[in-house]
């Protein structure tokens, strides 16, 4: 509770962290998609005077024509062409506070976190032996009805690193890949520009474009020391690297290293404005983001011209998607996941996912049905 007081008063700070991680495994909700598989609401229909919206697993049959499988909300931030990316997630709730729920004019169920709610994302880097290490927790705390981001992560900027490595191998001079590794973040950076660019055509969801800084492989050892034994701090508004194209706000790898191989995330700005754009769109109609609704078939498009623009847009995404001739069947396949401003966790019980084109009629989760974290709103 004190800590909760505190966190009330402004942004999480370096000395609060280590107090909300004890905080999070002392009470939180921690779940991956095990405990809460990713989940959408379909478009229903009605019986009699009452609206039957199912509810789908995104990764299930009827789940591979749902935008939920379409960047940006497919994966976390940066991670869409990473092999070695993993993620686990934690809710905190104030205790006495309610979820708030309520069904809309057409069925769809809707709710709201309370204020003081904090949402975490351990985003974690697979090491070659399967262990999952954390380089990145993601936080979004809802303060005065908005969701207010930070991440942390070991190291602020690139001389941090530097730092860090020298005083882990005292001797690194020694050593002709540390010596070149050294070189390369003091001295002589492999830089790139790059663009991350969701391919809806009526209404886009996400473009950044900007440098990012490519880190070689590291020795598998040295990089779990950096990860496991280096204090997580705060990196919103210090920039990883500031170059003459623009600051560079993280790194990618090419090979096992502090981050995932092929992670993007150090793109994007920690910042409100910046971090929202993955979230703003939780629980919006898909059909707001594609322009045609023609049962699913390319071949009902009005001309070739205008079905070579379609699939060409597509093609700018990133991550796995389905085939391209679903975005014209999206009108009839709900909302893309979450709820007020959080993509990943939701209210529906387990296991009344349904796996298959069948879906099942909404169920809220019993856990905290039986907790009394519900309220609902007519």
């Amino acid at each position: 509770m004190l800590l909760f007081m505190c966190l009330l008063m402004g942004q999480i700070t370096d000395a609060e962290f280590l107090p909300l991680m004890a905080e999070v495994k002392a009470r939180g909700f921690l779940y991956d998609d095990g405990n809460m598989p990713a989940a959408f609401e379909a478009r229903g229909v009605n019986i009699g005077r009452t609206r039957l919206n199912p509810i789908h697993k995104v990764n299930s049959e009827m789940g591979t024509f749902s935008a939920n499988n379409d960047f940006p909300w497919a994966k976390p931030a940066g991670t869409d062409d990473s092999k070695n990316a993993d993620r686990k997630f934690a809710l905190l709730i104030k205790p006495h506070q309610k979820i708030i729920i309520r069904t809309d004019s057409e069925g769809y169920t809707r709710w709201k976190w309370p204020e003081g709610t904090i949402a975490l994302e351990f985003a974690k880097v697979i090491t070659l032996e399967g262990d999952r290490l954390n380089f990145q927790v993601n936080i979004l705390h809802k303060r005065e009805g908005k969701w207010r981001p930070n991440v942390f992560r070991p190291f602020r900027n690139h001389m941090e690193l530097v730092a860090r490595i020298k005083q882990l191998r005292p001797d690194w001079e020694k050593s002709l890949e540390l010596k070149s590794l050294i070189d390369a973040l003091e001295k002589h950076p492999r830089l790139r520009k790059d663009k991350l660019e969701d391919g809806h055509l009526k209404k886009q969801a996400f473009l950044q474009e900007g440098p990012i800084e490519i880190l070689p492989a590291i020795d598998a050892l040295l990089v779990r020391q950096l990860l496991t034994t280096t204090p997580f701090k705060s990196v919103q508004g210090h920039p990883w690297r500031n170059t003459t194209a623009g600051p560079i706000h993280g790194p990618t790898a090419k090979g096992f290293s502090i981050v995932p191989d092929q992670f993007l995330g150090g793109m994007i700005e920690v910042s409100e404005a910046s971090c929202i754009r993955c979230h703003q769109d939780s629980g919006s109609f898909v059909r707001e983001f594609d322009r045609f609704s023609t049962g699913g078939l390319t071949a009902l498009l009005p001309s070739p011209e205008l079905k070579d623009e379609v699939l060409l847009g597509r093609k700018k995404r990133r991550g796995n998607y389905a085939e391209p001739t679903d975005a014209f069947a999206r009108h009839w396949y709900g909302v893309i996941s979450g709820n007020d401003g959080l993509r990943s966790p939701h209210v529906f019980e387990p296991s009344s996912l349904s796996d298959s084109r069948l879906g099942v009629s909404v169920v809220l989760r019993r856990e905290w049905q039986q907790q009394g974290l519900f309220k609902r709103e007519e």
